[in-house]
């Protein structure tokens, strides 16, 4: 996992060692573990880069950590739905979000760059994967 690499080790530094520079390379996430939890560790050790593939809103996903509410849209979706909440759970999630929002210096959604090809197999229970029985128009949101 990301959080269990010895990026000390790992990282150019001053004092020299390393192969990875973080301010020039792309962090790459498309592994359904959550993002928001490990923002933390890619910002402490300076990558500035990040693609989150991963993106569901709130609710959906194909595992836990996705329908949780970890994934940037739905932690931008909560801070709107928390605004005037006193329950402690959305508290901590609007913190949350507003964290992301101002360690963020671009956030953008990019649309599919291919049609989708719903699949032939029984629909899973878990979701996050088209089916042939699915609302094509639901995705263009």
């Amino acid at each position: 996992d990301f959080d269990e690499v010895n990026w000390g080790a790992r990282l150019i530094s001053s004092k020299g060692g390393g192969d990875i520079d973080p301010e020039r390379t792309l962090v790459f996430l498309d592994d359904h573990r959550g993002f928001y939890p490990r923002l933390a560790t890619l910002v402490k050790f300076g990558f500035r880069h990040v693609i989150n593939e991963d993106n569901y809103k709130v609710g959906e996903g194909a595992t836990r950590p996705d329908k949780k509410g970890w994934t940037p849209k739905q932690m931008f979706r909560a801070a709107v739905d928390a605004a005037g909440s006193n329950s402690p759970e959305q508290k901590r999630m609007k913190m949350d979000a507003e964290w992301l929002y101002y360690n963020s210096i671009q956030y953008r959604e990019f649309p599919p760059l291919l049609p989708p090809l719903p699949s032939p197999h029984p629909k899973k229970a878990q979701g996050g994967f088209l089916h042939h029985t699915d609302d094509l128009e639901a995705i263009e949101e």
